[in-house]
């Protein structure tokens, strides 16, 4: 099976689809073409202080400081005590364009030259400017729009054929499912291949030496799953790093993700939509699933400790495992043939010690298959 480098592996991000509409121009340093975006308002307060691209290189560099105002305006990327700094000093001409230097790290000096476009000009075939309703950098719509996606190489996963495509910029591959009856599917996994790159132009990394291979398998009768570790990864704006990892199961029948909800009973009650009730479906996930899981995980790990009982333990490393707050979402969860994964994660440590997998094995999990499901799943 495929592996994807590193670079390609970040899923941390959200793409975010809608027009911010703030100053965007494009011009040159020296004799490179650029787009750079920052706002002419509130300079020095306002909290998104822009970023600019090369157009050959498509990767933002954000803006850590905008200090002037509009006719003057002075903007950093970069930290004094790193000697990473580099900055543009940009004079406001009367026609609206901005004229000035930019100067790097080493104290070199190139001239600058922008004036403003239009980005409803930009023609982007990936997101509609007039059916988008959320917020969307500006900058991530225009590099985004020369993307185009080729097929590199295809494979068979059990009886389903895959295709994986490339990028023609970035070079990140992820897959598709060959098949007409699955276009809500295909939907999908083209935005998480957006969002894959769409990290990497933000400057996300992650740290890990060597991946596991990128698996997609067979899970059930037209059901595949995949998933993919990037280890520790950071992004330029996050508060910390976070482990990066990525599964889903995918419904090929019904052409959509698998929910745990549609698959899984705990109880008779009728299961609230997460979307139009989202508080009284965290209150039923808390209340029926969540108790469930820690039944499985006590089964499975009879080390595992309830709290009070691991806090007193003065084990500064215990992690609170056996707790509702950490199982009734389930966003992570994989299937196998015989079992599910699921993974702990401790929000406030993000990485490290508190998180750990679990295999639930199917002999605990058949009893709660719903009926659509019985004879799809874990009958290997």
């Amino acid at each position: 099976m495929s592996k994807m480098r590193r670079k390609e592996l970040l899923i941390i991000v959200f793409i975010i689809p809608h027009i911010c509409f703030a100053e965007i121009f494009k011009g040159t340093i020296g004799k490179y073409p650029i787009v750079i975006s920052f706002s002419l308002k509130d300079i020095g307060r306002y909290s998104d202080k822009g970023g600019y691209f090369y157009e050959s290189k498509r990767q933002n560099i954000i803006f850590t400081e905008a200090t002037g105002n509009e006719n003057h305006i002075v903007l950093k990327a970069g930290y004094e005590n790193d000697n990473s700094i580099e900055k543009f000093d940009l004079t406001r001409n009367s026609d609206g364009s901005y004229s000035g230097t930019w100067t790097n790290k080493s104290k070199k000096t190139y001239p600058v030259q922008i004036s403003t476009f239009d980005i409803k000009s930009v023609k982007n075939k990936h997101y509609n400017l007039q059916k988008i309703n959320e917020p969307i950098d500006e900058l991530w719509y225009i590099a985004s729009s020369k993307l185009n996606f080729n097929i590199d190489t295809m494979v068979f996963v059990g009886k389903h054929k895959i295709e994986w495509l490339k990028d023609n910029i970035y070079d990140v591959s992820f897959f598709r499912i060959v098949s007409n009856r699955n276009p809500d599917l295909n939907k999908l996994l083209v935005n998480k291949h957006l969002e894959l790159i769409n990290s990497l132009f933000r400057g996300c990394n992650c740290d890990a030496e060597n991946f596991e291979p990128f698996e997609i398998i067979e899970t059930g009768a037209n059901i595949i799953s995949y998933s993919f570790k990037n280890g520790i990864c950071y992004c330029y704006s996050a508060a910390h790093p976070v482990w990066g990892e990525e599964t889903d199961n995918l419904d090929l029948q019904r052409d959509k993700v698998l929910d745990f909800d549609e698959v899984f009973a705990f109880s008779k009650t009728t299961v609230p939509n997460q979307e139009k009730q989202s508080l009284e479906w965290s209150t039923y996930r808390q209340e029926f699933v969540a108790p469930k899981i820690i039944e499985f995980l006590k089964k499975i790990d009879k080390s595992l400790l309830p709290t009070p009982q691991n806090y007193k333990r003065g084990d500064d490393e215990e992690c609170y495992i056996l707790e509702t707050e950490y199982w009734w979402a389930l966003e992570n969860w994989l299937l196998n043939k015989k079992s599910i994964k699921i993974t702990h994660y401790d929000s406030a440590r993000g990485y490290g010690p508190c998180m750990q997998s679990f295999e639930i094995p199917s002999k605990f999990l058949k009893t709660n298959l719903r009926e659509a499901y019985k004879t799809r799943i874990f009958q290997n």
